[in-house]
Formats: structure tokens, sequence, C-alpha cells
């Protein structure tokens, strides 16, 4: 929200107009319309309208330009350090963005990117996988490419339980995500 809107919490958006990324984005559309539901809010008629910008920069800058009352966008990945949300993106042509733009909600942590294999692939080659994945982020340089490419600090294996965020917000949601990623069905 723009610091100077007034609007310090979610119900003060009724009515408004808001801005979401795209219907796939998981910071972006996905996890905040499952904290609105969990809120028995549903955006189609909570706002008064609501647009897809098409990118997490696009909603930053539309409000701050004033084009939308509020939006959906990543945040923090990390809880200590500088800022890392999506007003970033824009701070070279909005140098006050940092300080205008102020956050009032957050969802759930979102898993991070992830380096998946498919089910039934050799053990052993998983293994090799991981170890070397695990081993090039340890070095120097495999910091910097990570950092440098996907503005991370580093990898970690990952539990099936890291998940349950997502699984959560597809209950709330009434998702089948075995549904959401099969491929489509071919035409007949």
């Amino acid at each position: 929200m723009r610091g100077d809107s007034g609007i310090t919490n979610i119900e003060q958006l009724r009515g408004k107009k808001f801005a979401f990324v795209e219907p796939a984005s998981a910071s972006g559309f996905l996890f905040p319309n499952a904290l609105l539901a969990g809120m028995g809010i549903d955006y189609k008629t909570f706002f008064s309208d609501t647009l897809f910008a098409g990118g997490h920069d696009k909603v930053v800058i539309a409000v701050y330009n004033k084009q939308v009352d509020g939006g959906a966008s990543f945040g923090n990945s990390i809880d200590t350090g500088p800022p890392t949300d999506a007003r970033t993106l824009v701070t070279s042509t909005l140098p006050d963005v940092m300080t205008a733009i102020k956050p009032i909600a957050q969802t759930d942590p979102i898993p991070n990117d992830t380096v998946s294999v498919r089910k039934g692939l050799d053990d052993n080659l998983v293994k090799l996988i991981r170890d070397g994945l695990l081993y090039v982020q340890s070095t120097a340089d495999g910091k910097r490419v990570l950092r440098d490419l996907y503005n991370i600090d580093g990898l970690a294996p990952a539990d099936d339980k890291d998940y349950d965020t997502i699984r959560s917000a597809a209950k709330t949601l009434n998702l089948d995500l075995e549904e959401q990623i099969a491929p489509p069905k071919p035409k007949t």
C-alpha cells in the first residue's frame, strides 16, 4: 500500500482496486488468494476491481502511481538483512519506493525454487546430483553464481514437509495439485 493511503490492514481494502501479478504466480496470486480465502474473503467480490499486472514490478508501479489501491507481490525471502521484496526491482526508477510503499500483510512462507528429479530415478544418480549441487554451492564461485543468477544464498536438501504450505494453500482454494500440474490431455 502507499504509505500515504491510510490503509493499514486488508479489511480497509474492501471496495478498492487491487492488482495481482498473474494467475499462475505463487507469491503474486495463489498464496495471497489463499490468505484472503482463509479470512473468508472472495477477491472477486471483495475488491471493486482486480487486475493482473503481468509482473511483480508492474504491481509495485501500479500501487506507486495510484492506479490501484493495493497489490500482491513477492516479499522478503529472509527475515534479516536488507529488503528483498518486489519494491527493490524498481528502486532505480522510483528511488523513494521503499518508503512510499508499505507492506500490510504477509502470506505463509512459500518454498523457493527447487531442483527436482523424477520418481523412480536411480538413487545413486539422485545422490550424485544432490551432492554435486551442495558442493558447488559451498564454493566461493558457486555462491557468487547462485547470487548472480537466482538471487539466493545457497541450496539445502528439502523434505516433503517443506511443501505443506503449498498443500494448505491448495486446500484452502479447493485446488487439486495433481490436476493442476498434469499435462494437457490430447484433443480427440
